[in-house]
């Protein structure tokens, strides 16, 4: 999910690391490209306030996740006190991706739409699952989660602003259907 500044959460911290001020993060994505020394990790509170700005100076990989070290947290207590803040990363921190790929958040704001182009309503939020991401759907009867596995999207249309859906039956079934927007 992007923020007005153009930042993208990708993470939270879970807890403190060591006795050195480490910190144990806990990220939508395994790989985290964006998590790597220089970076910038804008901090925000469980209601998405702006808290701090951390430096990274290190970063170990674990096989659960990430520990690093940021300039300023140089004990345990101090990382303590960042347990549980939402990790924002300026968008262009993230890698380049090649020709015809795009970032899930990208796809927040864009319309979902039936194989036919009927609406269904808009993309609200992609969701960090266990085994896939979902994108939530917001419509006028309440938000539906979609998984993001490929027999349910159909297809993504940066272009558009579009993800054409293959919703389960009866998933979507109270959704008012509504002919696409004209452009």
């Amino acid at each position: 999910m992007t923020t007005p500044g153009g930042r993208v959460h990708v993470g939270r911290i879970a807890r403190a690391h060591g006795i050195r001020g480490g910190l144990k993060l806990s990220t939508f994505d395994h790989e985290a490209p964006s998590i790597r020394v220089g970076v910038s990790l804008h901090l925000l509170d469980e209601n998405a306030r702006p808290v701090r700005t951390l430096k990274v100076t290190r970063v170990q990989r674990q096989p659960d996740g990430f520990v690093v070290q940021a300039e300023g947290i140089t004990t345990r207590e101090a990382a303590e006190a960042l347990e549980g803040m939402q990790i924002h990363v300026d968008a262009e921190t993230l890698p380049a991706l090649q020709e015809g790929e795009f970032w899930a958040f990208e796809m927040v704001g864009w319309q979902a739409v039936d194989e036919n182009g009927q609406a269904l309503g808009e993309i609200a939020a992609v969701q960090p699952g266990p085994a896939h991401d979902f994108l939530t759907v917001r419509t006028p009867g309440g938000d539906y989660d979609v998984p993001l596995v490929e027999a349910l999207v159909v297809r993504m249309d940066r272009a558009a602003r579009t993800v054409v859906l293959r919703p389960p039956e009866g998933l979507l079934d109270d959704v008012e259907l509504k002919s696409p927007p004209a452009r």
